[in-house]
């Protein structure tokens, strides 16, 4: 086996390890309770490690297998750190609404999926749209109001309450998904065009792959956020909702059994506690949203960049 065959392998195997230590953490951090069990330091640490020698490594490397160098494109890092803040706060709630739904306001599975479905259908609709614009126009413009759009839907869902019905629910996810193709295509155009030729294959590959990680990493602390939200709404509603037993003095008065009653009190404060909740997390997703479509002014202008390839290949033709 050659040196360069090992060395390719190495770099493989320390990338899986780092990962598989980062993405175990995630997973079971919210089990163990994150940082207070030795299990989930222990993982911490590896993937802190790993990272830090794959990143040494692969910087390093003549002929590295991750050109982590296409990061000096100043178009690639900004559509990349857009596109990450953008996929982790939509994966957020993507993660959080059927939850919401089922758990909430008693939707079944199926009828969660249907609700959430009609973001894709939208999408289509105005996908070849996005496309042909895409090709023309400045990226950096259809990124920042495809996502400050889907930031503005997601605070208007902030305001819900455990009165929504079907369309209540679906209609905001329908005006979300048309956001979608002014974010992904000009996103995807704006990355590929900011690279040289040679470097696409590394940098489609680096893109795609940050973008998984922070689907992983957004549904842990989303769902981590969104418990203990619960949680704390629950204590304050437990509180407030009848301080004084009044409540709970009206139903026994009214014939109904203590356990009963206690029962009913604590299904009524569950149910408000976890749309409290549910209205934090897209209130926090509102503020990612929009951090991520001012993240994209970072980068240049895409019809200069138009501009210069074509000058390049002028040069080169």
């Amino acid at each position: 086996m050659s040196t360069t065959a090992i060395i390719v392998i190495a770099v493989v195997v320390l990338l899986v390890i780092w990962v598989a230590a980062l993405q175990i953490m995630l997973d079971e951090g919210k089990d163990h309770d994150w940082f207070e069990s030795n299990y989930i330091i222990t993982l911490a640490i590896i993937a802190a490690i790993g990272f830090a020698a794959f990143l040494i490594w692969e910087l390093t490397e003549p002929n590295p297998v991750v050109d982590l160098k296409v990061f000096r494109h100043s178009g690639f890092w900004t559509s990349t750190l857009s596109m990450c803040l953008m996929f982790g706060a939509f994966f957020g709630i993507n993660v959080t609404t059927p939850l919401w739904l089922q758990t909430c306001m008693n939707f079944t599975s199926t009828w969660a999926g249907r609700t959430t479905c009609v973001q894709g259908l939208a999408a289509l609709t105005v996908a070849t749209i996005a496309a042909r614009l895409s090709g023309t126009k400045d990226c950096r413009k259809l990124i920042f109001c495809g996502i400050l759009w889907m930031g503005l839907i997601t605070y208007l869902r902030s305001f819900m309450d455990t009165d929504v019905d079907y369309w209540i629910a679906a209609i905001p996810l329908f005006m979300m998904g048309l956001g979608l193709p002014f974010v992904f295509v000009p996103i995807s155009t704006q990355s590929m065009m900011s690279v040289l030729p040679e470097e696409m294959d590394s940098a489609a590959g680096l893109i795609n792959f940050c973008r998984s990680l922070t689907g992983a990493f957004a549904t842990s602390i989303i769902n981590t956020y969104w418990e203990n939200q619960t949680n704390y709404k629950h204590e304050q509603l437990s509180y407030l909702l009848d301080s004084y037993g009044e409540y709970f003095n009206g139903l026994i008065r009214s014939g109904i059994d203590p356990e009963v009653a206690r029962g009913i009190i604590d299904r009524l404060t569950t149910q408000q506690s976890i749309m409290l909740a549910t209205n934090t997390v897209m209130q926090a997703c509102a503020v990612v949203f929009v951090i991520a479509a001012f993240s994209i002014w970072f980068g240049p202008n895409t019809n200069k960049i138009r501009e210069e390839i074509a000058r390049r290949n002028q040069q080169e033709g």
